[in-house]
Parts: C-alpha cells; structure tokens; sequence
C-alpha cells in the first residue's frame, strides 16, 4: 500500500479524508447547537429574553455556516476538494489502497450512487449559497422570496453530512483500516452559557426580591426557587 496518492494537490489520502470531515463535523456542530439553543428557549422562556438581538445573531450565523459546510462538500469550482474529488481520486489511484483495486472501484460505483440519493438536497444546498449565501444574486430583486423556494430543512443538511460522512469513512476502512467519528468532543459546552444566564438572572431576581421584600413578579428561570 503506498501511503499517498499521485494527485495534482499535496498531501496524503488521510489529509483529504480530515479535511473533508472538518466541514462535516463543524457543520453538524452548528446544526446540533442551533437545535439545542432553540430547543433550551422552548424550554425556558426567560432565556429568549436575555440579550434577544445576540441570540438571534448567533442563531442566524449558525444556520448559514452549517449551509456553507455542506456546500463546500460538494463545491463545483475546479480545483476544490470536495467528496466528488475523492471518489475521482480514489478511482484512478485504486492500486493505493488495502483493498483490490477491483473492490476499490466497487466500492466508487456504491457511493456514487449513495450519493445520488442526496442529490436534490446537495441542489438546495448550492442554489442557496450561489444566489443568497455567497452572493446576493440580483433574481433576488426580482423574486425577494427565492430562498424561500429553495426548501432546504435542518433534516435535509444532517442527511447530507451523514450521508457524506458514511461514504468518506467507507474509504478510510479500505485504505488503511481506520474510521472517524464524526462528532467534535465537548460541543454541548454552549450549555455552560445556558447555565450562566440563568444563574445570572436568578441572582438578580434574588436581589430584588431581597431589595423591596416583594416575590419577583415575573416568569423565574428554571430551577431558581
């Protein structure tokens, strides 16, 4: 087995392999805080109240670096390591892996057609990054609701990365018996932030209650007696 492939870029198959699934892991990592953020506001209203402009900034950023991860999986610019890149690469320097070349190339055929099943997601994917991400396309003047058109739902993204992260782990088995979880270790410390605000605005309630001798009027966070 030769340790790197003879491509027209540096570096080694692994190094391609963990480039890909950085954009997987930090795309699902905002995915998954995103939910959870929503989820702890639905879950605790006191929490939407604090500092909404900030939460709503976060909440935005997140969704659109998780679009932009994806996109760039399967980035149609030449010269751009993307999923379709490695499977190119994977055919034609078959002779590098563990595996026969002949598996190998099965193993082509199999994803390609895996990823064929995402197709009208990736579509979404880059029709929104092309025309509202990316670039402020000038259909959008035409059309304000376009993005809107272009359905694209937080189930959708994770098929995606779950998708593409099934199909790069395929080939890291065959080319050197490993596989990578992927998930970023400790991304629920947003919940550390969570836990602050609450201590925070039970600290304050607590104050004025002790202030003015009078129950706090409001809603209390969750678990601040």
């Amino acid at each position: 087995m030769k340790t790197s492939l003879p491509t027209d870029q540096q570096g080694t198959f692994p190094d391609l392999t963990k480039r890909l699934f950085d954009e997987i892991i930090w795309g699902h990592t905002c995915l998954k805080i995103g939910k959870a953020l929503a989820a702890a506001a639905d879950e605790d209203e006191t929490l939407s109240g604090v500092s909404p402009i900030f939460f709503s900034a976060v909440s935005f950023s997140l969704a659109e670096a998780a679009q932009m991860c994806a996109a760039k999986l399967f980035d149609k610019k030449r010269g751009t390591e993307t999923i379709a890149w490695m499977l190119q690469e994977a055919d034609k320097h078959a002779g590098c892996f563990q595996a026969s070349p002949g598996e190998v190339r099965k193993e082509v055929e199999a994803a390609r057609n895996q990823l064929a099943t995402i197709e009208p997601q990736v579509e979404a994917v880059l029709a929104r990054r092309n025309k509202v991400l990316a670039h402020r396309d000038r259909e959008t003047l035409i059309d304000p609701m376009l993005a809107e058109k272009v359905k694209l739902t937080i189930s959708d993204l994770d098929r995606i990365f779950e998708t593409v992260a099934h199909t790069i782990n395929r080939f890291e088995k065959i080319y050197d018996g490993r596989e990578t979880y992927p998930e970023l270790l400790n991304w629920d410390d947003y919940k550390d932030v969570v836990d602050l605000i609450a201590k925070g605005q039970c600290a304050d309630i607590r104050e004025f209650e002790s202030k003015y001798n009078t129950p706090w009027p409001g809603v209390r966070p969750r678990g601040c007696s």
